[in-house]
């Protein structure tokens, strides 16, 4: 009787002390998830979110490499999201069988990786250097994403193994949102920087052709823009607009008087001697203001019309 009821107590202390240990590493677990979170949270790039991501991993699972595949819209292959090896990043994935499993919510441990019907259009060199691997999937939006552990140990993936990545999967959904969303982002960069390249040479081959000096000054006239950094065969050599006409006072005080009234101004003339030639330059502006009406600067354009002032004559 004495030693059955001993028995009994040491079982229960025994499972005491087991769900002790689980709720110590479910706790470690937990901070290491919002650990994780807040670091993909202050990552810059995809680089950053995915290694932010592999150091959680690696306080709970040994693994010698890692890489992330996507695909979007039900596409039938996966491309390369992020990789730490990059002999993987060149050939796109099969989505089969263990890939779907995977993206199902299955933790998948595989003993012989380069047997696997998804990893056969990959280089066999890379596949050899690994014995082992690792692998769960999410669903991101419209997209899945499979991320695969490698190592060269045959038996480091354990059932723990499997049961902490589980664990994690809400963690590996986080970071595809965050490297999906920086990927985006610097592809529109990109794209807009491009677009904002182009239609600048553009503006200045229609300058060129239309023979303009386009200038842009602030609230104070201080240039902000010019097309061209010398007007008249003369070298702009100040920062701002009127003082640029210092040795011109007539012309400087029609140009302050027609600026101090933010109205739009056409063809007031300029008359200057360039190596003992005549020269005549006819300005233009107009004032813009911000989405509440107040004075932003002054836009226009300088036209030479020296040719047209001598057929007058």
């Amino acid at each position: 009787m004495i030693s059955s009821e001993s028995e009994k107590l040491q079982e229960t202390v025994i499972d005491l002390l087991r769900s002790q240990e689980r709720e110590s590493q479910l706790q470690d677990e937990n901070e290491a998830i919002l650990e994780g979170i807040s670091a993909m949270a202050g990552a810059n790039d995809k680089r950053q979110v995915f290694n932010s991501l592999l150091e959680v991993l690696r306080k709970f699972i040994g693994f010698d490499q890692a890489l992330v595949l996507t695909r979007e819209d039900e596409q039938e292959m996966l491309d390369v999201l992020v990789s730490t090896d990059n002999r993987f990043g060149t050939n796109s994935w099969l989505m089969e069988s263990t890939f779907r499993r995977a993206i199902n919510g299955e933790c998948i441990a595989l003993y012989s990786p380069k047997d696997i019907v998804e990893f056969s259009t990959q280089s066999i060199e890379a596949l050899n250097d690994y014995s082992s691997a690792l692998l769960t999937g999410v669903k991101v939006s419209s997209s899945d994403a499979v991320m695969i552990l490698m190592s060269q140990d045959k038996s480091q993936f354990t059932p723990r193994c499997r049961r902490v990545l589980n664990r994690f999967r809400p963690l590996l959904a986080r970071a595809i949102i965050d490297i999906d969303y920086r990927e985006r982002l610097q592809s529109l960069v990109a794209a807009r920087t491009q677009q904002l390249t182009f239609s600048q040479q553009r503006f200045k081959d229609f300058a060129k052709t239309a023979g303009d000096w386009f200038w842009e000054i602030d609230v104070d006239y201080n240039f902000t823009y010019i097309s061209e950094p010398q007007v008249a065969n003369t070298q702009i050599s100040c920062d701002n607009f009127i003082e640029f006409f210092n040795n011109y006072p007539i012309f400087q005080n029609k140009l302050t008087s027609k600026l101090s009234q933010q109205v739009v101004f056409e063809d007031l003339e300029w008359n200057l001697s360039v190596d003992n030639t005549e020269q005549w330059y006819s300005f233009s502006g107009t004032p813009y203001f911000d989405k509440y009406g107040k004075l932003q600067g002054f836009r226009g354009t300088a036209k030479n019309i020296t040719s047209r002032k001598k057929t007058i004559i």
